[in-house]
């Protein structure tokens, strides 16, 4: 993997990948939802396969990245909750008092296979005292309970699909 950073914002992320279509080697772009060829007249070459998490094929459904624009703050619905701002790879939350307070995403082309694992993962903190934190497809299907402290933590929660859909939202 490839980061190119500019101050504190991550501008292109490349992960090395082949489109499994056509079996063409290249590099997706996880940060702007491409998946890019070799620049030059020279070709990449296609190495054993791994598994990194990320899908091979970048241009099933959005890639691996399965909501590319999330950095956008017109991507993102306010229910209850608030976003406050969106600073380099940081989504800053208000949430409100309700337990069905959230923010959320909308999707498409992503539900798609009753029973298809979905992983989120990242960075998480709360900036005072402890708050639960939940994941879900269309509030249909929920990720495990997280809890956010005070100090960063890397979180990973996994989401399966129990009905599916063209559309629906990824809800925090």
């Amino acid at each position: 993997m490839m980061s190119v950073t500019r101050g504190t914002s991550i501008i292109v992320k490349l992960i090395p990948c082949y489109r499994k279509s056509d079996m063409k080697p290249g590099m997706y772009d996880v940060v702007n939802g491409e998946f890019k060829t070799s620049a030059t007249s020279g070709e990449f070459i296609l190495g054993p396969s791994v598994n990194s998490g990320y899908t091979s094929e970048p241009n099933a459904g959005s890639g691996p990245n399965l909501v590319p624009n999330w950095r956008s703050s017109s991507s993102w619905t306010n229910d209850g909750s608030t976003l406050s701002s969106i600073i380099g790879d940081t989504l800053n939350i208000t949430y409100g008092s309700s337990s069905n307070a959230r923010i959320y995403y909308s999707t498409s082309n992503v539900w798609t296979e009753i029973g298809a694992k979905y992983t989120v993962s990242g960075w998480i903190r709360s900036t005072s005292g402890t708050a639960t934190v939940r994941f879900s497809r269309s509030c249909g299907d929920y990720g495990a309970n997280i809890s956010a402290t005070t100090t960063w933590q890397k979180f990973s929660t996994t989401i399966t699909t129990t009905a599916t859909s063209d559309a629906g939202t990824l809800s925090i």
